[in-house]
C-alpha cells in the first residue's frame, strides 16, 4: 500500500509540475529558515553548558543602587577573590581571572628569526581554572604551574604557529616586550562557545607581579577582573550571597555600603544576560533569541499556509480521482494516507533544498559577522531536528488539504458537481490566510524601511569630529620625542595631510573613564567623564571646535596636575552656565588634578545610541600610544604599503598595527547592522512566500469562477472587466492586511528606535511606501494568472453545461 501511495505521489508531481515546484520551493524556504534559526539558537544556548559542574559554577557580580537607579557590573575589584577565599570556606573553589585581553608577543623561532605577533584572548588565571572548568591540558605541567609567575600555556594552534613541529615546552616568549614567559604546557584550542575565550593562558601570579598593589588593597580598580566560584551541590545561594555581602561591606566606602550589593550569577546565564555584559565575550540578549524563534515559526507557518492554499486550489482538479477511488471502495482514512504521503514526498524534497539553502544562509551570515562561526553540520541533533521538522510540517501542511479532498462525495465528484465553496476549502478561511501572510509581509517591509532609514541617518550624522580618511597606527614605544619625529616623517609624505599623537581617537573602543567633581566639592553619582589624552594638534586634526579659552600645549604642570580642555556637557553637569564661568576652575578627575583652560564643542565619544557624554582632553606624554594620520585620499593598498614601509624605517622588527577610523566607527554598530541584514532577509522571504500564497488564491479564484467568467465573456465582457474581478479581490485583502500590520510595525520600530538618542521620526510616508511595494509585488504575482483566466476560451469552461 505504501508503495502505491508513493507511486501515486510521484505521478501527481509529474502531472502538476508547476504547483509541485512552488510547494517544494516554498516549504524549502520555510525549512531553511527554521534550520537557520535552530543553528543560531543551538549555538547561543551552548555557551559553557558542556562543563561537568556547570550547575555549581557562578560568577560574582555587583549591583549598585545609585541615585540614577540600579546598575549592574560583571567586573569586580581585584582584591575580591582573595577576600572570598579567606573569609568564606563554603566555596569549594574560587577562580580568579584577568582578561582576556590583547597583547604583543615577541619570540625567536626555530630558525633564529625574531617574530612579533598581536594576539587576542590572552587570559590570566590561577591553578583552580583547570579544576573547576573542563579545559584539558594536552601536554606539559599540571595546572599548579599557574601559581607561579611568568608561566604560560599555549593553545595547540598557537604552539604550532610559534614553534612548528618542535617541542614548545621550556621555550620562552615575551609579552608586551618586557615580560619573559616560560611555556609550561599545551592546552586544547579554546572553543568559540565559551564566556572565557583564550589563545594562551598566563598565570595570574604574573599579573600580581605587574600590579602588586591593586590585588592587595585597591578596592576601586575593576579593570577586566572577574571571579567564578564553585559551590556545593544544592547550595543555598541566598545564604552565600548574604555571607559575601557581610564579608565585603567593610571594604566599601562608607557612603556606598548601603548601595553596593554582590550577587552570584549562574554560569548558564552569563552569555544571555545583557544587564552585566560579559567583559570577555559578546552577549546575545535573550530578547533577540526569542525574536529569532518567533521569526522562524512565522516563516515556517507562512510556508505551510502557502502549501495549504496551493494544494486546496488544485483540489477541484482531483475530484474525479477521489470519486473513482471511493467508488472502488477506497476509505476516507486511505485517502488521507494517500494525500499525506504526497505531502511527505514534497516535504522530503523541500528538506533537501532547506538543508542546502540553510548552509548558504549560515555561510553568508558568518561572513558578515566575522567573529562568530555558526555551524549547520549534519550532526545527529541537526538530523534529528530535521526529521522531526519534516514530520511536523507534513502533518501541519498536509492534514487540512487531505481532509478537504477525502470528503468529496463520489456522485458529485464524477458528475462535476462539486460545490467549490464547500469542497475545496472555505473561501473565508483562505482569504484570512492570505490576509495573515500579507500583514506579516507589510510588517517586515515597513520595519526594513524604517531600520534602513535609521542606519542611514546614523551614518550621515555629524559626530562632532572628522573621521574620513584617517589612518591609526599603534605604537608600543612611548618615547614621545621619537614619536614626534616619526609624525614629522609621515607628514613629509605627499599623501599625508596632517598627524597627531593621542591615546585614542575621539570615538574608540578603548575609552578611559574617570569620575570627576569640582575641587572642594563632592562627587555626584553618575558624573563620569571620558578622558582623552592628546597633543596640541588633537583639536585641529579632528576639527573639534574650541568655544572659549585656549588649547592645551605639549606640557604638564606636574606629574599629577595638568591643563585640560573640557566639553560643554561636562561644565553643564557641574552647574556652570557659561564657558567663562568654567575657565580657570580645577577638577578632581581620577588621579589627576585638571585646570580648565578651554571649552570645546561636544562630540560623540560613544556610538549614537548613547548620545553625548562629558569629556576632557589633556596632555600626558606617557599615554600617547597612537598616531592618527589624515590621508589626502581614500586609503588603498599602495598607501597601506607605504605607511608600513615608513614605520619599518624606525622599527624594522616591531609589530605594525594599522586601522582605519571610519571602519572602527562602523564596527560599533555591528548588532544594529546584523539586525538590519536579518530583517532584510526575512522581508525578502516573506515577500516570496506571500506572493506564492497570493498565486494560490488567484488560482483558486480562477477555478472557482471559471464558469462565471465564461458566461460573462459570452455576454460580451471584456478582458478588463474580468481582470477587475481579481483586482478588486486582492486589493481589498492587501488593504485590510496593511491596516492590520501598520500598528504592529509602529510599535516594534518605536521599541527599536528607543535605543538611539539620535533617531528618525517615521511618518506616514514610510508606511505608504511599504504598502505600495506590497501592492506592486501582488500586482506582478496576480497579473499573469488573472490574465490567463480572463483570456481563456469560454467553451472550455462551459462544455459540461
Amino acid at each position: 500500500m505504501l508503495r502505491n501511495y508513493f507511486l501515486t505521489a510521484f505521478r501527481n508531481f509529474k502531472n502538476n509540475r508547476v504547483y509541485s515546484l512552488l510547494n517544494i520551493f516554498g516549504l524549502g524556504i520555510g525549512l531553511a529558515s527554521c534550520l537557520f534559526v535552530f543553528t543560531i539558537i543551538r549555538y547561543e544556548y551552548s555557551f559553557d553548558n558542556w562543563h561537568e559542574k556547570k550547575d555549581q559554577i557562578y560568577r560574582v557580580v555587583r549591583h549598585y543602587h545609585g541615585d540614577n537607579g540600579l546598575s549592574y557590573n560583571g567586573i569586580i575589584p581585584y582584591p575580591t577573590g582573595d577576600e572570598l577565599i579567606r573569609t568564606i570556606p563554603d566555596f569549594k573553589k574560587v577562580v580568579q581571572f584577568h582578561g582576556p585581553e590583547d597583547g604583543k608577543i615577541t619570540l625567536t623561532d626555530q630558525n633564529g628569526n625574531l617574530q612579533v605577533f598581536r594576539e587576542k584572548s590572552i587570559l590570566f588565571t590561577d591553578a583552580n581554572f583547570f579544576e573547576v572548568l573542563d579545559f584539558e591540558i594536552l601536554k606539559g605541567a599540571t595546572g599548579e604551574s599557574l601559581n607561579e609567575p611568568n608561566t604560560v600555556y599555549l593553545s595547540e594552534k598557537l604552539a604550532t604557529k610559534y614553534f612548528g613541529d618542535s617541542n614548545p615546552i621550556g621555550q620562552t616568549l615575551k609579552l608586551d616586550s618586557d615580560r619573559q614567559l616560560k611555556v609550561v604546557g599545551i592546552v586544547e584550542d579554546g572553543p568559540n562557545n565559551t564566556n572565557l575565550p583564550y589563545n594562551m593562558i598566563v598565570s595570574l601570579a604574573t599579573m600580581r607581579e605587574i600590579m602588586p598593589d591593586v590585588f592587595k588593597n585597591n578596592w576601586g580598580m575593576t579593570w577586566s577582573y572577574s571571579t567564578y566560584v564553585l559551590t556545593e551541590k544544592d547550595a543555598d545561594i541566598q545564604a552565600l550571597e548574604a555571607k559575601m555581602n557581610k564579608a565585603l561591606e567593610v571594604h566599601a566606602d562608607e557612603e556606598d555600603r548601603d548601595k553596593l550589593e554582590v550577587k552570584l550569577q549562574p554560569l548558564s546565564e552569563i552569555h544571555n544576560d545583557e544587564r552585566y555584559g560579559d567583559g570577555n565575550n559578546y552577549v546575545t540578549p535573550s530578547l533577540m533569541i526569542y525574536a529569532f524563534i518567533i521569526l522562524g515559526l512565522l516563516l515556517l507557518g507562512t510556508a505551510c499556509l502557502n502549501f495549504i492554499n496551493l494544494s486546496t486550489a488544485q483540489a477541484i482538479k482531483r475530484a474525479k480521482e477521489v470519486g473513482i477511488r471511493k467508488t472502488l471502495g477506497g476509505q476516507k482514512s486511505q485517502l488521507i494516507g494517500q494525500f499525506l504521503s504526497e505531502t511527505f514526498v514534497i516535504v522530503a524534497a523541500a528538506m533537501v533544498i532547506g538543508l542546502t539553502f540553510g548552509q548558504v544562509l549560515i555561510s553568508r551570515f558568518n561572513d558578515f559577522l566575522k567573529e562568530i562561526e555558526y555551524d549547520l553540520s549534519y550532526s545527529p541533533d541537526v538530523i534529528l531536528f530535521g526529521l522531526a521538522l519534516a514530520v511536523l510540517v507534513t502533518f501541519l501542511a498536509g492534514f487540512y488539504p487531505s481532509m478537504i479532498l477525502s470528503r468529496y462525495k463520489p456522485v458529485e465528484a464524477l458528475n462535476n458537481k462539486i460545490n467549490i465553496k464547500k469542497g475545496s476549502g472555505n473561501f473565508k478561511l483562505r482569504r484570512t490566510l492570505v490576509i495573515t501572510q500579507f500583514a506579516f509581509t507589510n510588517l517586515m517591509l515597513i520595519s526594513t524601511i524604517i531600520i534602513a532609514s535609521q542606519m542611514n541617518y546614523v551614518k550621515s550624522q555629524n559626530l562632532g569630529f572628522e573621521y574620513k580618511n584617517v589612518a591609526l597606527i599603534n605604537f608600543q614605544d612611548k618615547e614621545v620625542e621619537k614619536l614626534e619625529t616619526i609624525a614629522g616623517a609621515y607628514k613629509a609624505e605627499s599623501y599625508i595631510a596632517d598627524a597627531t599623537l593621542s591615546y585614542t581617537a575621539p570615538m574608540s573602543g578603548s575609552n578611559w573613564n574617570n569620575s570627576y567633581f569640582e575641587r572642594g566639592g563632592e562627587y555626584q553619582d553618575g558624573n563620569n567623564a571620558n578622558m582623552k589624552f592628546g597633543d596640541e594638534n588633537y583639536l585641529d586634526f579632528y576639527n573639534i571646535k574650541l568655544l572659549a579659552g585656549k588649547n592645551i600645549t605639549n606640557r604638564r604642570l606636574s606629574d599629577s596636575t595638568a591643563e585640560a580642555v573640557v566639553n560643554r556637557r561636562l561644565i553643564s553637569s557641574l552647574g556652570w552656565n557659561t564657558p567663562e564661568e568654567a575657565l580657570g576652575q580645577w577638577l578632581d578627575m581620577g588621579s589627576n588634578d585638571l585646570k580648565i583652560i578651554g571649552i570645546m564643542e561636544d562630540f560623540n565619544v560613544y556610538p549614537l545610541q548613547l548620545g553625548l557624554q562629558p569629556a576632557a582632553l589633556s596632555y600626558n606624554p606617557g599615554q600617547l600610544r597612537q598616531m592618527a594620520l589624515k590621508l589626502k585620499g581614500k586609503p588603498n593598498s599602495e598607501v597601506m604599503a607605504s605607511l608600513e614601509a615608513k614605520f619599518r624605517e624606525f622599527y624594522p622588527e616591531d609589530l605594525f598595527e594599522l586601522s582605519i577610523l571610519e571602519d572602527q566607527i562602523n564596527d560599533r554598530y555591528l548588532l544594529e547592522n546584523m539586525l538590519h541584514k536579518i530583517i532584510q532577509f526575512v522581508a525578502f522571504i516573506t515577500i516570496l512566500l506571500s506572493a506564492m500564497g497570493l498565486y494560490g488564491l488567484v488560482s483558486f479564484m480562477a477555478n472557482k469562477n471559471a464558469k462565471n467568467i465564461g458566461i460573462r465573456k459570452v455576454f460580451g465582457a471584456s478582458v478588463g472587466n474580468i481582470l477587475a474581478i481579481f483586482a478588486k479581490e486582492y486589493a481589498f485583502l492587501l488593504t485590510l492586511a496593511f491596516f492590520i500590520s501598520a500598528p504592529g510595525a509602529w510599535w516594534l520600530s518605536g521599541l527599536w528606535l528607543e535605543e538611539f538618542t539620535y533617531r528618525i521620526t517615521p511618518n506616514f510616508s514610510y508606511y505608504l511606501f511599504g504598502f505600495l511595494i506590497s501592492l506592486l509585488i501582488a500586482g506582478l504575482t496576480v497579473g499573469h494568472k488573472s490574465y490567463t483566466a480572463a483570456t481563456n476560451n469560454p467553451i472550455k469552461s462551459l462544455r459540461y453545461e
